[in-house]
């Protein structure tokens, strides 16, 4: 079976500090498949394209760049979509300008496809910050992969860790460009986290994953970046249009609503009503708005929950009428919860 070709998609906006590293690691993958690495220029007004651009010219290695221009800023999702557009790749790879790849990145991901070409291949990833010293510092990360490594697992399995929070982004992986294209699937734009919204997507409808027990990504958090703390609001009308969105697809591409989408949609829902536990009128306007979009059958609670009696009666309000059920969550969430966790934390101190 033939090496697969690999188009790397580098969306490029204000990482000034944080290109060249980006960069430089693609240039250093010792996979010796065809590689492109696409940039696209996001129309940042610092100098990332003018650094990216002086790299390119002094590099006569064998990755082939390409570099796309916008005419004003569109945002990460049209400029992953841009780079889709043109990548000749067997594979997609989407790597964000101020991350970094591990040497072997590309190599350890496509290992696995000299046997079989999979939908998916992931990594594993560290994340890391910049100590004012200027030294590296790993730290711990939920976006460690939570998967089975080196076998080829069920939609289900991933669905299941999506609904836990976790694999929910687009980079660090191999995505089969035909699977990716023949399922229409693009990136919505000027929408805050659409990570979460494709990872789903792709959850729904790949046949195959692969994760490779190796480290293939170098994450970096940043105090300014898109995974800082935004403005609250804007974060959660965003998880309202992915509520909605996950629903339209669902329904749209007739896809079962099976215990583990269940579980995605409580994940978003929950994560909702979170925001509104201090107003009542919010709280019970946006749970009636939104109820509709993730009320599943009882059959659907009743597994999810594992037959877990404690965790039914977490989710009964989904059993009573809307109007009635709204007051009844705004309670747990604002009283029942919040002291029930208070207790729990006081105990775990007074073990300590």
């Amino acid at each position: 079976m033939k090496r697969p070709s690999v188009s790397i998609i580098v969306p490029v906006y204000h990482v000034e500090p944080y290109v060249e590293a980006c960069l430089r690691s693609v240039m250093r993958q010792t996979y010796d498949g065809s590689m492109e690495c696409i940039l696209v220029d996001d129309c940042g007004t610092d100098e990332s394209m003018a650094i990216a651009g002086k790299l390119i010219a002094e590099y006569t290695g064998a990755v082939s760049f390409k570099v796309l221009h916008h005419t004003h800023n569109r945002g990460l999702s049209a400029a992953r979509n841009t780079g889709m557009d043109v990548a000749t790749g067997d594979y997609l790879f989407f790597l964000d300008s101020d991350d970094e790849l591990t040497d072997d990145c590309i190599e350890s991901l496509a290992k696995p496809l000299e046997k079989e070409w999979h939908d998916v291949v992931m990594g594993c990833l560290k994340r890391y910050r910049i100590l004012p010293s200027g030294q590296r510092e790993y730290v711990e990360s939920y976006l460690e992969q939570h998967l089975p490594h080196d076998v080829v697992f069920s939609p289900s399995t991933m669905m299941r860790t999506i609904s836990e929070w976790q694999n929910m982004t687009a980079w660090n992986r191999l995505l089969r460009a035909d699977f990716i294209r023949q399922n229409h699937l693009r990136f919505k734009e000027g929408l805050i986290y659409e990570d979460h919204l494709w990872s789903f997507q792709i959850a729904c409808l790949a046949s195959s994953f692969y994760v490779v027990s190796h480290t293939t990504y170098l994450y970096r958090y940043r105090d300014d970046g898109l995974s800082a703390p935004d403005d609250g609001r804007k974060y959660y009308n965003n998880l309202m249009i992915i509520i909605k969105d996950i629903t339209a697809f669902v329904d749209e591409r007739q896809i079962e609503t099976d215990d583990y989408i269940y579980r995605v949609y409580r994940l978003f829902f929950y994560k909702l009503l979170d925001f509104h536990t201090t107003t009542l009128s919010d709280f019970v306007s946006t749970y009636q708005e939104m109820r509709p979009y993730v009320k599943a059958p009882v059959k659907s609670i009743i597994h999810a929950n594992g037959f877990h009696i404690k965790k039914i009666f977490h989710d009964l309000h989904f059993m009573m009428p809307p109007f009635i059920a709204s007051y009844w969550e705004y309670l747990c969430h604002r009283y029942f919860y919040v002291i029930v966790s208070g207790i729990k934390k006081q105990i775990i101190r007074d073990d300590e």
